[in-house]
This record gives structure tokens, sequence and C-alpha cells, in this order.
């Protein structure tokens, strides 16, 4: 976590002092989000591949049932 600028005073540097910590905690905000929507993009991908895979099985399965049945 990024430290904020003590604000003393109020005149011009001060006023300044307060637009960065303002900037800096939408910054931290920002990677916030970030992290949270790239933990869900993650979970979608994860669910999409194993979705696949079964998808995959599940034809391979299939088509090894029909093979033994004309073999026979």
């Amino acid at each position: 976590m990024i430290q904020k600028i003590d604000v003393k005073g109020k005149d011009e540097t001060a006023d300044l002092a307060k637009g960065v910590n303002i900037f800096i905690e939408g910054l931290q905000n920002l990677m916030r989000d970030i992290i949270r929507e790239s933990s869900e993009i993650n979970k979608i991908v994860l669910f999409t591949v194993m979705l696949y895979v079964e998808t995959i099985f599940l034809s391979a399965q299939g088509l090894y049932i029909i093979l033994t049945l004309f073999i026979r």
C-alpha cells in the first residue's frame, strides 16, 4: 500500500498534496479492481477449458462405444 501525504496547512501546497492523495487513492482502487477482475477472468477461462476437455472426453468415449458396436 502506498503511503499518503500528510497534509498540514491550507495553502496551495496543501491543496496539491490533497489532490495527490486523491489521485493515489484512485490508483489503488483501480489496481484492486484489476486484480479482482483478472481473478474472475481466470475462473471463467478455467471453467471453459474444463468444459472443452469434458466435451472432448465425452466425444472420445462416444466414438469408442460406436466403434465397439461395429467391430462386434
